[in-house]
C-alpha cells in the first residue's frame, strides 16, 4: 500500500493521461455570454469557498476543444464563472463546470479542485452567431446563444476580471 495518495497514479489506472499536463487548443471556439446577477445571491453561492465576490457580472460559457493537444483528444466544456478575489489576487473561478468526457471531468474535479459534472454538450457556429447547450442526461441545463455584431462595446462587462481562473 502507498503511504501517499497520488491522483496521477489513479489516472493511469483508469487509462487517462494525468490532467496536469500542459496543452493548447488552437482556434478554440467559445460562446461567452456576460450576465449581471443579484449580488447577494452570488455571494451566497460563494459561501463554501475562500473567495470574495468582486463583481455582479458573471460569465456563462461553452467551449469546443476540437484542436486540443491532449492525447485523449476533443472535448467540450461549459459553465459559470464568477469574478472573485483571494487576498490581493483577482481572477475568475468556476462556480460550476460541465465536461462531456469522463477524463476531462475527473481532471478538473480531482486535480483543479472546482466542481465538475459529466454532461452532454454541443456548440453550433455559423456566419451569423453561435449557440451552446448543456444537458444532464436528458434534462436541459443551459442554452446560450449570441448573434455576431461588431458594433457591440464590451465596456459593460469590462470591470469583471474573469481570467485567469483560480
Amino acid at each position: 500500500m502507498n503511504e501517499q495518495y497520488d491522483p496521477k497514479r489513479f489516472f493511469e489506472f483508469l487509462g487517462f493521461d494525468p490532467g496536469d499536463q500542459e496543452y493548447e487548443s488552437e482556434n478554440l471556439e467559445t460562446v461567452n455570454v456576460f450576465c449581471r446577477g443579484d449580488r447577494e445571491q452570488l455571494e451566497r453561492l460563494l459561501e463554501p469557498t475562500p473567495f470574495t465576490l468582486e463583481s455582479d457580472i458573471f460569465q456563462v460559457t461553452v467551449a469546443d476543444f476540437a484542436n486540443c493537444t491532449m492525447t485523449q483528444g476533443r472535448y467540450f466544456d461549459g459553465g459559470v464563472l464568477l469574478a472573485v478575489s483571494y487576498g490581493e489576487h483577482r481572477a475568475g473561478t468556476y462556480f460550476f463546470e460541465f465536461e462531456d468526457e469522463h477524463w476531462s471531468t475527473a481532471a478538473g474535479r480531482e486535480l483543479w479542485g472546482y466542481p465538475k459534472r459529466y454532461a452532454k454538450i454541443s456548440m453550433d457556429v455559423d456566419d451569423h452567431g453561435a449557440k451552446g447547450s448543456i444537458w444532464s442526461y436528458e434534462t436541459p441545463v443551459l442554452d446560450i446563444a449570441v448573434e455576431f455584431d461588431d458594433s457591440v462595446d464590451p465596456a459593460a462587462w469590462s470591470e469583471a476580471k474573469l481570467s485567469p481562473t483560480m
